[in-house]
């Protein structure tokens, strides 16, 4: 049998206050699927012994009560889980799933002709059949990994496609926002169901085999993306691309803002996978808090104080201004929320329901936050429109 108990480190309980040894346990819980709470006594050295003990008593006690509240079944026998693995059909049927969505990501990308498209159709086939029906080989982690790097960025290019169509100069702003979230849901929900699919063994669900690639997830789709705008905006040429980029004089503002997208990726990419680089405010840690006696499966904040917010400024703004700076900029933020998405379904150690109830309360909270979001770009640009006059005289007197 195979259980996993969540224990707290001697170094926090010798300094956690005993709100934060609950918020650690409903995590441990909630987050990380754990059905066996090993309970110690916090060993704070201000307090005495029987202090500490009284402190950890009530601890769990309001943790008892929060989850008997939240419908959870307490001091019940855990279910045993299935060991049985998927079979070959199934990796077949993945494997095929992927290589359309790469040959789709292609056609959209580069416009490639049908008959060029049939022919890598057949050899990725080929090469699917020899891997897994006669080679036998274990590609769930590369399945995972593929569909956390090809449906965000198929979601993105999709997306950037359309707010450059007709359709989207035509429609009105709650069309073209509803028609945007359906694409990058949508394209998404692909890829975190064969995430699911591919890393649903008992032995990555309980972390005996732990899938690795959540940074570098999170980092290509970035890379991609630039590349793809890049494509985009140079008409398909990459060579004339890259020549115009050599010749572009760098100025003082660009390189100000290399650099604050520099500090914003490193934030970014410090922040995510199963374990972060950069210390969590203690602000973000209380609304984290907050959030999870809320809401229970806590939504994560690269969906909604960023993607969501990023996909309805970008709709507002691009059919006023047809900017590609809007595109780059807002796109990488609408990708960010992608990501992160597929990216909450790569930490299999979490139920599959959390995980979408995670998913679903980004989108809830996101939207009103993204409208606030519009309201205020609404305003300053009134402002700016009002006081345009003034404002060029300010700065050119700088």
């Amino acid at each position: 049998a195979i259980n996993r108990v969540y224990s707290i480190y001697d170094s926090l309980l010798a300094k956690i206050p005993s709100d934060e040894m609950f918020n650690n346990w409903v995590r441990g819980i909630v987050d990380r699927n754990n059905r066996l709470i090993y309970i110690r006594p916090l060993m704070n050295s201000k307090h005495t012994a029987s202090q500490n003990i009284d402190n950890t008593i009530s601890a769990a006690s309001k943790l008892t009560e929060f989850f008997s509240d939240k419908g959870y079944e307490l001091n019940t026998p855990i279910k045993s889980l299935s060991d049985r693995a998927s079979g070959k059909a199934s990796h077949t049927l993945i494997a095929i799933s992927l290589l359309v969505g790469c040959l789709l990501y292609l056609s959209y990308l580069f416009e490639i002709k049908t008959k060029y498209l049939v022919a890598l159709f057949i050899v990725g086939l080929l090469g699917i059949m020899l891997s897994i029906l006669v080679v036998n080989m274990d590609l769930t982690k590369v399945f995972a990994l593929g569909a956390a790097l090809l449906f965000p960025s198929l979601s993105s290019l999709v997306l950037l496609r359309y707010i450059r169509s007709s359709l989207y100069n035509n429609s009105s702003f709650i069309i073209n926002w509803l028609i945007s979230l359906c694409i990058v849901l949508g394209v998404n929900a692909l890829g975190m169901f064969t995430i699911i699919s591919s890393l649903s063994h008992i032995t990555y669900t309980m972390n005996i085999d732990m899938f690795k690639g959540v940074k570098l997830s999170f980092i290509l789709p970035l890379i991609i993306f630039v590349l793809q705008y890049g494509i985009l905006l140079s008409g398909k040429k990459p060579v004339s691309l890259i020549k115009r980029i050599l010749k572009t004089n760098i100025n003082l503002a660009a390189l100000i803002l290399f650099a604050l997208a520099g500090i914003a990726f490193y934030v970014l990419v410090g922040r995510s996978g199963n374990t972060s680089g950069i210390q969590v405010s203690s602000l973000e840690l209380k609304i984290r808090e907050v959030l999870e006696e809320l809401l229970l499966a806590r939504p994560r904040f690269k969906e909604f104080v960023i993607g969501y917010p990023s996909l309805l400024i970008l709709i507002y703004l691009y059919k006023k201004y047809k900017y590609s700076i809007i595109e780059l900029v807002l796109g990488l933020g609408v990708l960010v929320g992608s990501i992160s998405m597929t990216n909450s379904f790569c930490h299999v150690f979490a139920s599959t329901e959390i995980s979408f109830k995670r998913t679903i309360n980004g989108l809830i909270t996101g939207i009103p936050i993204g409208l606030l979001c519009v309201l205020c770009v609404y305003l300053l640009l009134a402002l700016y429109n009002r006081y345009k006059d003034k404002i060029k005289g300010l700065l050119s007197n700088i």
